[in-house]
């Protein structure tokens, strides 16, 4: 038996496998939908949770004073999710890092903020040792979002101690005070105050006597009348920083505001007594103005309206009514109508341009407001009505008219036909329509807006006296409507072989059309009249044999 060459033998099982390969890449794999969907989620890379950032849990401020310099001891809690760094915001404003416990922690300045650099998880206390840097006004911190946020005061100099304003509450503390602040995140503006004024911030505020005066915009609107009012309030003694203004008690949606205002507090006394408590956040102003809205009922059928502006007996107030077109107003002192020019600018915004009278009085004053006629205008018209009446020789009539009405809104169509006439049918936009009948011959049809003219189709029938073989007289009207009319044509068909001459409130034009015994008539621009004619007819082939 021939041997065979390990090379010879090595290069035939290649071929082999290189043909078996090449089988299988042709070959086709049948499997199930659910181990295909098996494999491809093998196939899909595994998605590593996201790391939540590092936050900071709290933070505790302590302002005291270090040898004659306020210092800020700040002590904060973060919490860290993993081991990659990021930065912790911790406060940012008018301050400067002395010192930090522990020491090797990595405290640096992003986005104008001190942050901590975190790397590790679990939970972590920093202190920090800050000075600030006082302006003309004292400092500004930011403390960003986080649980816990607390304020304290620290050693204090004699006498000395700390205004805090956190937004909308300014308050003085004297020295170990504690104050917790909202977690929402703030600006803190920061002042000390010397023996003196520290005194005066602390002591309880000095009730001030205030005097009254108001600019009030009243606008009548959907039956209410609504007060835009600029109150200026003077006082010549006193803390001024809490006022008491009493409102007209049946005031609705008030609201108030103003610079310096801390709080509006609505009370309600006794026999529905209202008023409007007010603190301000600055001692020392005594001059006061406030932005202040509501809106009164107004009963329908009153015509005397009761104006009422805040503040008692003493209060001065000139009402500025804003001018209607419908009413007409009367007082004692009334002024106007005028131009708003000169008014403040809010003002002149709440009388969108319309004039105004003016009232000075007290609190309130009354005021007479008279309906003022006005003249009412057509609710449609008939743009063009076209009517055809054909006659029979033994009198039989048969009227259809086309009328194009113009309307707004829905309206109600109604003409009067004359006495010996019958409906015969009506058709509204192409459809059959039965009109109400009022009685006395009268009908009436209910249109709706459709965005164009209502097409109206109407017949009628009518049996009259049969026609003169030779020559007569004849009377035919039409249906009567309120409504005006720009044109009304009129085409009469007499029987063939008839002329007739014609008499009446149309006028005849010439025919165009028709057999040679039509009469066309027009009337253009009418109003609530019958169109109505007499006709003297006469037989033309009589003419004729007469000629002969």
């Amino acid at each position: 038996m021939a041997k065979i060459h390990p090379l010879i033998g090595s290069a035939l099982l290649a071929l082999g496998i290189h043909a078996q390969a090449q089988k299988l890449d042709d070959a086709e794999v049948r499997i199930s939908y659910g181990e295909l969907k098996q494999l491809l989620a093998r196939s899909e890379p595994v998605k590593k949770p996201e790391t939540p950032p590092p936050a900071l849990l709290s933070a505790r401020l302590r302002l005291s004073m270090d040898h004659g310099q306020p210092v800020i001891n700040a002590t904060f809690r973060t919490l860290g999710f993993g081991d990659e760094i990021a930065l912790v915001p911790l406060i940012s404003g008018d301050v400067s890092l002395e010192s930090q416990i522990p020491a090797e922690a990595v405290v640096i300045t992003e986005n104008d903020s001190l942050c901590l650099a975190s790397g590790k998880t679990g939970t972590h206390t920093l202190q920090l040792r800050l000075l600030p840097i006082i302006g003309e006004d004292g400092f500004l911190i930011t403390v960003p979002p986080c649980p816990s946020v607390v304020f304290e005061t620290g050693d204090l100099s004699a006498g000395q101690s700390v205004v805090l304003n956190s937004g909308s509450k300014e308050e003085a503390l004297a020295a170990g005070q504690i104050r917790p602040l909202p977690n929402k995140g703030q600006v803190l503006h920061i002042r000390l105050l010397d023996g003196r004024e520290t005194r005066e911030a602390l002591s309880p505020p000095e009730p001030s006597a205030w005097s009254w005066q108001h600019q009030a915009v009243v606008v009548p609107a959907d039956g209410d009348l609504v007060y835009q009012i600029i109150a200026r309030a003077s006082a010549a003694s006193g803390s001024g920083v809490e006022a008491l203004l009493p409102l007209p008690s049946d005031a609705q949606d008030i609201a108030v505001s103003g610079d310096d205002l801390v709080s509006d507090v609505k009370i309600r006394g006794e026999n529905r007594a209202l008023g409007l408590s007010l603190v301000w956040k600055t001692r020392g102003i005594l001059d006061r103005q406030l932005m202040i809205s509501y809106r009164m009922p107004l009963r329908p059928l009153d015509r005397t309206w009761k104006l009422q502006a805040p503040g008692g007996e003493d209060t001065r107030t000139r009402f500025i009514i804003a001018s209607s077109p419908l009413l007409d107003f009367a007082a004692e002192g009334l002024s106007g109508p005028l131009s708003p020019q000169g008014l403040p600018a809010k003002l002149v915004e709440s009388l969108r341009g319309a004039t105004c009278h003016q009232l000075e009085a007290g609190p309130s004053a009354e005021l007479t407001a008279t309906p003022i006629p006005v003249a009412a205008t057509e609710e449609g018209v008939v743009k063009q009505a076209e009517w055809s009446v054909k006659i029979e020789p033994d009198g039989s009539m048969l009227a259809t008219g086309i009328l194009m009405i113009e309307h707004k809104g829905p309206l109600g169509f109604v003409f009067d036909t004359p006495p010996d006439m019958k409906l015969l049918s009506c058709e509204l936009a192409g459809r059959p329509v039965s009109p109400v009948d009022l009685g006395e011959g009268r009908l009436k049809v209910s249109l709706q807006p459709q965005g164009s003219d209502s097409r109206l189709v109407c017949s009628f029938t009518r049996t009259g006296a049969s026609l003169d073989p030779v020559e007569g007289t004849l009377k035919s009207s039409l249906p009567q409507t309120p409504l005006f009319v720009h044109s009304l044509l009129w085409h009469i068909d007499l029987p063939p072989g008839y002329q007739a001459e014609t008499h009446g409130n149309l006028t005849r034009i010439p025919a165009t059309g028709g057999p040679p015994s039509r009469i066309s008539l027009r009337k253009n621009l009418c109003r609530d009249e019958r169109p109505e004619i007499q006709v003297f007819y006469q037989r033309t082939d009589l003419n004729r044999s007469t000629d002969r």
